[in-house]
């Protein structure tokens, strides 16, 4: 009987540092949790951390060089567009970069089977744009063809010629 005893006794200590154990491991999740509500974790807040950490010289004490040591990886991953231009800033940096995603948006190929949609109407206008040889090869006669539709462009004086004599030829 006293072995019962003791074997009950052991399992209602075993039980009891369980508990333990499980109470102490939800305070330390609900501190986690607690902690992690303090930091963004969204894709954007990771990116823009990375992107942050990027531009940073960590191999720099900050408390020697806080400069060198927060823009020093930009400086590094920029060094030549420094040298090549007068001036290169991050907000170039950036205007680069988006000009860079315009130009991959406009110029990939897209299924574009309805050119009423805005999309595919940019696209259809950049690639004419883009295409320097056909416009090359048309010249201005399809500007001029638009301006005689309108009645001419008087900036030109040819159309004004023209009504000047007309004028007098017919009158």
């Amino acid at each position: 009987m006293r072995l019962q005893v003791k074997e009950i006794d052991e399992e209602q200590d075993s039980q009891a540092r369980k508990c333990e154990e499980q109470k102490e491991l939800k305070e330390k999740l609900a501190h986690y949790q607690k902690e992690a509500k303090r930091y963004c974790l969204t894709t954007e807040c990771v990116l823009a951390t990375s992107e942050i950490v990027h531009r940073m010289d960590l191999k720099v004490d900050p408390c020697n060089d806080f400069w060198r040591y927060s823009c020093g990886g930009w400086l590094d991953a920029n060094q030549d567009k420094l040298d090549e231009q007068e001036s290169w800033g991050v907000e170039d940096e950036v205007e680069a970069r988006m000009r860079q995603y315009i130009h991959d948006h406009l110029d990939s190929s897209a299924q574009c089977d309805d050119y009423t949609k805005n999309d595919c109407k940019i696209r259809l206008l950049y690639k004419h744009c883009m295409d320097t040889d056909t416009i090359d090869a048309l010249g201005v006669q399809p500007l001029q063809d638009i301006l005689d539709d309108f009645g001419g462009w008087s900036a030109l004086g040819l159309y004004y010629v023209k009504k000047l004599y007309s004028s007098y030829i017919y009158t």
